[in-house]
């Protein structure tokens, strides 16, 4: 492992919750360059935590309370002036890893953040269409100039300032298996309701999300050049749209069912005497 006087002086964050699949890939991409690894867990039941500890990782465990938290929770734990934000199941190129040393190098006042483009990688093979590439987005930056904004699960990160494009991919392997992915998303589902409780929303609504979801990720953006993976993401993409709101439209029926019993609700019965 190399001293901390040749490591760049940056924190790698992660936020992890049950990830001993895949975080020892993460960790091992980052240790030996970053001068601090931060990992916060929550409601961890296998070896996420022991795992990072092996990689000299300051490991905080943290209620969970939505993604948007979880990550500026995080952010407060970083020592160094300069984060990196990852998740993980992802992992950082040869070629990133060059770029953001060279970015840190030069330390240019008027960059407050830098971007990269994420690559994916689905049942052992990358996808470059569907929209998932290059799928950029901002995972450098200054403490000070960066907040995870949003809802707590459709967070992104705000950064005052100009940000600079790295060179390189951020990998990404997504999820251990297919359960997991189904799993995962059903999560993601219920965030979704619960962000969107109250919204009305119609049959019609939910029908046409659905198709122009499946057409734009398989034909407008070329997800059939990736075969059968493009066609499998594409189509999980577009039921996972019907579903999200399909539950919305059942939370919105059991709302309205619930007011329609409530005592306050109901009239007197007045019978005939």
């Amino acid at each position: 492992m190399s001293s901390i006087e040749n490591k760049l002086q940056i924190s790698v964050v992660i936020i992890a919750r049950n990830a001993e699949q895949c975080i020892g890939r993460c960790l091992e991409s980052v240790y030996r360059w970053a001068q601090e690894i931060v990992v916060v867990t929550n409601d961890c039941i296998d070896q996420t935590a022991s795992i990072a500890l092996s990689f000299g990782a300051r490991v905080i465990d943290h209620p969970w309370q939505g993604f948007r938290a979880q990550r500026n929770f995080a952010r407060g734990l970083a020592s160094t002036p300069w984060l990196l934000s990852i998740d993980a199941d992802e992992a950082v190129s040869e070629e990133l890893k060059c770029s953001i040393m060279d970015f840190i190098a030069k330390d240019e006042n008027n960059y407050n953040g830098a971007s990269c483009a994420r690559l994916t990688y689905f049942l052992g093979k990358s996808v470059t269409h569907g929209g998932l590439y290059p799928d950029k987005s901002i995972r450098l930056f200054r403490k000070d100039k960066g907040n995870w904004e949003g809802d707590s699960s459709h967070e992104r990160l705000r950064v005052q300032g100009e940000i600079f494009p790295l060179e390189g991919n951020l990998l990404h392997y997504s999820h251990g298996s297919l359960q997991e992915q189904i799993e995962r998303l059903l999560v993601y589902a219920e965030h979704f309701v619960n962000e969107h409780k109250g919204n009305s929303i119609s049959s019609w609504k939910i029908c046409s999300q659905t198709f122009s979801c499946f057409f734009k990720r398989y034909i407008l953006k070329a997800g059939f050049l990736d075969g059968f993976r493009g066609f499998y993401i594409a189509l999980l993409a577009s039921f996972f749209r019907l579903y999200e709101y399909t539950r919305l439209y059942e939370h919105n029926l059991q709302q309205i069912s619930s007011e329609k019993q409530s005592p306050h609700k109901i009239s007197p019965i007045r019978g005939r005497f």
